[in-house]
Parts: C-alpha cells; sequence; structure tokens
C-alpha cells in the first residue's frame, strides 16, 4: 500500500500551501504524488448543473467523467472509512499520499509551527510526529525544517517514505482495520494470493493485488 504523510496543524497555518510545495518539489523529483483533504462536514465536488452532479443529485452511488487525461470520481459512502481503507483504494500510480488533516490517523505526521501563535505543538508528544515545520526556533525532539524553504523537508520525506521505504508482501484491512501480520503470515498469503492470480487470464503481472472478500450472500 502506498505509503502515508499526514501535514497537520492549527487552522489558517498554511497546511494546503505546504502540501502543495511539497508536491510540486517532489514532482520535479519525479515522484508520483496523490493528495487527499480530509473534512468533517458535507462538500459539493461538482459543479451544479454539470452531468455528474447530476447523476449524483439523482442518487447514483458513483458518477464518474473519464478523458484521456483525467478521470474525476464521486462516491456515497455509508460511513467515512478508515485512512488505511482509504489508501488501500489507491491506484498503483502514486509514490506517497500526503494527507491534509485527518488528525487521530494513525499515520505519520509533520506539524506546522507558526511563531505568530506560540505555544507548544500540539503534536509534540506524539510518537507519530517525525517532523515540524517552522517559521522560527521552535521546541521539539523531532527534526525541524524552514516552512519556507521546503526543499530540504522534502529531501527527508523523500528518503523515509520513498527510497527506504519498507517493503511489505502483503497488508490486511478487516472492516478498514489495519490487522498486524507477521513476516511469514504475510509472505504465505502473498503468496497464495499471487499464486491464484497467477493463473488467471489477463492478470499480467500482477506486482499490485488488492483482493476484497465480501460476506456470503443469504
Amino acid at each position: 500500500m502506498v505509503p502515508v504523510v499526514a501535514v497537520v496543524g492549527a487552522s489558517g497555518s498554511g497546511k494546503t500551501t505546504l502540501i502543495c510545495r511539497l508536491v510540486e518539489e517532489l514532482t520535479r523529483r519525479g515522484r508520483r504524488i496523490a493528495v487527499v483533504k480530509h473534512t468533517h462536514g458535507a462538500f459539493v465536488f461538482d459543479v451544479e448543473g454539470k452531468d455528474t452532479q447530476r447523476y449524483a443529485a439523482a442518487g447514483a452511488r458513483q458518477a464518474a467523467i473519464v478523458s484521456p487525461a483525467q478521470i474525476a470520481l464521486v462516491r456515497r459512502v455509508d460511513a467515512e472509512p478508515s485512512l488505511d481503507e482509504f489508501a488501500a483504494t489507491l491506484s498503483g500510480d502514486a509514490d506517497l499520499l500526503i494527507v491534509e488533516g485527518w488528525k487521530t490517523a494513525d499515520a505519520p505526521k509533520i506539524e506546522i509551527w507558526r511563531r505568530d501563535r506560540p505555544g507548544p505543538l500540539a503534536f509534540g508528544d506524539d510518537p507519530r510526529l517525525f517532523a515540524v515545520a517552522a517559521d522560527g526556533p521552535v521546541e521539539t525532539t523531532a527534526p525541524a525544517f524552514d516552512l519556507n524553504a521546503p526543499a530540504k523537508l522534502a529531501d527527508y520525506v523523500e528518503q523515509r517514505f520513498i527510497v527506504n521505504r519498507p517493503r511489505r508482501a502483503a497488508r490486511l484491512l478487516v472492516d478498514g482495520r489495519r490487522i498486524a501480520l507477521n513476516e511469514f503470515t504475510a509472505d504465505f498469503l502473498a503468496g497464495v494470493v499471487r499464486g491464484a492470480v497467477g493463473t488467471l487470464k489477463g492478470a499480467g503481472e500482477g506486482r499490485r493485488i488488492v483482493l476484497e472478500v465480501l460476506p456470503p450472500e443469504k
């Protein structure tokens, strides 16, 4: 599954700006970056009156528009997915997923700190905090980077999550919850699934396989 980094901070601290600058820098280096913004309220993704918005308004569970260069999809859900569950739905065409928000998710975090808002880091005691982006001196045990010159932060993120990314044979989600697998079990599950998929016509190399096991029909 694609590695995930969450950018967190107070409202108005510049999370979107930092993410855009990281995306620009990492993309310039040839990295493929996906981004998702987490919100607690309802939102309108499509333009009022456009075909896909009309499909969704009519009750379609999924409404999409596809072109040779882009795909846009709106999908209704019965419950908010976990970050792991959402990340598992991404295509393999990404080296890193950067998340804005999702503060409570079990994901490595970059916190933004600004000197015009003095006070301790909100996630200073969180073991998942791996970096701080600040516009001045900040008290932290995590590595601190200049908020206004994010190239060095991009270096750190690239090395930790892309270049030296831990490679796992398999990852298991059960009802959206990640289940820890030891090395033997991960390799065993991966071997069984890859072996079965390898016998199917049209499966190709099967470099990344996502298998969804549904409850039996009544």
